[in-house]
């Protein structure tokens, strides 16, 4: 976690410089936080993507299995001399 607001009192004894620092300071902090968040939000989609696809394979990977099984047998046959 960033620094904490500086206590209102301080606040209003600072110069004009020292408030536009704060204001800069406090700017750069949040753009650095929205960066690191959107990696993050990338992050998360990204494993809800690979999750997505683990959960399809678990549901229809027999299927699929059965069906290169077919073509690989199929395509066998082909290749076979007929006589």
């Amino acid at each position: 976690m960033g620094p904490a607001m500086p206590p209102f009192s301080y606040l209003l004894e600072c110069s004009d410089k020292s408030l536009a620092n704060l204001e800069l300071a406090a700017l750069n902090r949040s753009q650095q936080c929205l960066k690191v968040a959107k990696t993050e939000w990338e992050e998360a989609l990204a494993q809800r993507e690979v999750a997505g696809v683990a959960r399809w394979l678990i549901e229809n990977r027999e299927s699929l299995l059965s069906l290169i099984r077919q073509t690989i047998m199929a395509s066998a046959k082909d290749e076979l001399p007929s006589h």
